[in-house]
C-alpha cells in the first residue's frame, strides 16, 4: 500500500504469513476495503487504478524462496481481482560481487493478467516485464532499467501502490498499452563523503509505443489527442537523511523533485512536483 501522501492507504482484511520452512516465506490473504491517501475512513470499495472498477475482494497466495545459489532469491504469487481480473506474478533477484567493493545485480518482475468472472475491466490479456541491471563500485550504482507491456490494455493494478516494476516512478507507471520504456539511474550513498544517513538519486525514464485504440472506451480517460502514437519522459532526484542518534533516532526525511513531459497523443499531463516526506518509527511494543 502506498505512503507517499500525507494519509497512507490502508486496507481491510487478513493476511498470514509463515517462515517455518527455512529459506522459504509463504503469503496468503484476502482483503475487502480500503481507504485512499485523501480518506480518513477505511470502509471504501476496492478500487483498480486505471480501469476504475471496484471489486467485493482481492485475494492472493505465494511467497519467496532464497535459493541454494548464493545471491539469488526468487517468488511467485497469484491474485484474484474479483471478477475482473487474475495475476500471476513470478519475480527474481540475483547479486554476484566481481570484485572488491564492487558487485553486479539484476532484478526480474513478471506480470500475467487475464480477464475473470464478470470481466468488470474488460478484455484483459496482458503481460507486462521489467528487468533492471546495476553496477556498485563503493558508494556508487549505476542502473539501467527496460519494462515491456503487450497487451491492448493497460497494466493495471488494486488500489495506488500495488505494483512492482522497475520503471514505475513518481508521476507515471509506464504501463500504457503496448509501451517500451528504458531507465537510466543513478544512487549514489553519502554517508561516508559528507555525513552518515544521508544518499541521493537521479533517474530519467522515457516511454514509446503507446496504442490504446484496442483498450476499450473504459480507459478513454487516458487518451491524448489521438490513441496511438504516445509518448513520454521523467525525470526524478531524490535526497533522503535518516536521523542517527538522539531522540528523533530513525526518522526519515526525503526531498523529492520529479519532471514529466508527453507528446499529445499520450493522457498523463506535464507536472513539475516537489514532495517533502517524513517517516517516523513509533515503537508500541
Amino acid at each position: 500500500s502506498s505512503d507517499t501522501r500525507l494519509l497512507p492507504e490502508t486496507n481491510r482484511g487478513w493476511q498470514i504469513t509463515s517462515s517455518d520452512i527455512p529459506t522459504l516465506s509463504l503469503q496468503a490473504g484476502r482483503f475487502t476495503k480500503w481507504s485512499d491517501r485523501n480518506a480518513r475512513k477505511n470502509g471504501g470499495d476496492l478500487l483498480a487504478n486505471y480501469s476504475g472498477v471496484n471489486a467485493d475482494s482481492f485475494s492472493f497466495a505465494g511467497g519467496n524462496w532464497a535459493t541454494p545459489i548464493q545471491g539469488l532469491s526468487v517468488s511467485g504469487y497469484w491474485g484474484q481481482y474479483e471478477d475482473a481480473w487474475n495475476t500471476w506474478y513470478l519475480g527474481g533477484f540475483y547479486k554476484r560481487a566481481v570484485a572488491d567493493k564492487q558487485s553486479l545485480s539484476l532484478s526480474l518482475n513478471l506480470y500475467r493478467n487475464t480477464d475473470t468472472g464478470q470481466a468488470k475491466a474488460g478484455q484483459v490479456d496482458n503481460t507486462t516485464w521489467s528487468l533492471m541491471t546495476s553496477y556498485a563500485a563503493g558508494h556508487h550504482k549505476l542502473g539501467l532499467g527496460y519494462q515491456k507491456v503487450d497487451g491492448d490494455t493497460p497494466f493495471d493494478y488494486v488500489n495506488r501502490g500495488s505494483i512492482l516494476l522497475e520503471n514505475a516512478m513518481q508521476l507515471s507507471d509506464f504501463n500504457a498499452p503496448h509501451e517500451a520504456s528504458w531507465q537510466l539511474r543513478y544512487d549514489v550513498d553519502l554517508g561516508q563523503l559528507l555525513t552518515p544517513g544521508l544518499s541521493a538519486g537521479v533517474a530519467y525514464t522515457r516511454g514509446s509505443g503507446i496504442d490504446y485504440r484496442h483498450a476499450g472506451a473504459i480507459y478513454n480517460g487516458f487518451l491524448g489527442t489521438s490513441a496511438a502514437g504516445g509518448k513520454h519522459w521523467e525525470r526524478d532526484m531524490i535526497v533522503r537523511y535518516t536521523v542517527q542518534n538522539g531522540h528523533a533516532k530513525g526518522l526519515a526525511l526525503q526531498l523529492r523533485w520529479s519532471m514529466h513531459r508527453a507528446n499529445a497523443a499520450q493522457g498523463e499531463p506535464n507536472v513539475n512536483q516537489v514532495l517533502l516526506l517524513a517517516e517516523m518509527p513509533v515503537r508500541v511494543f
